[in-house]
């Protein structure tokens, strides 16, 4: 075809992580007349589930009139399931008003990696950590421990993360 608009997609952020709470940013981008509201398109596909892995995406997107770019966010859905990474791809659908140029498709990959030891959830391993586990050893239940943080999968916070935190914050 041989349209005004040539549009393209692009993951800038090609990992969204439920324990974090990050988003995946996917951005639409559009070449020619600016005059206009353009509308892209979408196909979702993939082992992540909408509404269940992540928060809704419109199979169409609106490119505004005067704006070269749209961006969607992939929100990932925080559940209490202990899952693999999961991977979504947003295919751009070729219509009679646009081309599709360059990349077609954006892949963002959902995943709830925790660092091992990260047991108080703020993505670092610090004496925050060991103290938090030695509390909780002490007996105050009080402190928020994030059992995503299990060094070796029997998910329980114990000896073995007391000592993978010591040893990290020992280097």
């Amino acid at each position: 075809m041989d349209n005004c608009f040539e549009v393209s997609i692009l993951s800038t952020v090609n990992q969204a992580n439920e324990v974090y709470e990050t988003n995946g940013e996917i951005i639409l981008t559009r070449n020619g007349s600016l005059d206009r509201d353009l509308d892209v398109k979408l196909v979702i596909q993939g082992t992540a589930k909408m509404g269940d892995d992540y928060y809704y995406i419109p199979s169409e997107i609106t490119i505004p009139e005067g704006t070269t770019e749209s961006t969607i966010l992939v929100r990932p859905i925080n559940d209490d399931r202990s899952e693999r990474d999961r991977v979504l791809e947003v295919f751009v659908v070729e219509e009679d008003d646009y081309d599709v140029k360059g990349p077609a498709s954006a892949r963002i990959t959902i995943t709830e990696a925790t660092k091992p030891g990260d047991v108080d959830g703020n993505n670092q391993i610090n004496i925050k950590d060991l103290i938090t586990i030695l509390q909780f050893f002490a007996g105050d239940h009080q402190s928020n421990i994030n059992i995503k943080g299990d060094l070796i999968g029997d998910k329980r916070i114990a000896l073995p993360e007391v000592l993978h935190v010591m040893s990290l914050i020992a280097k």
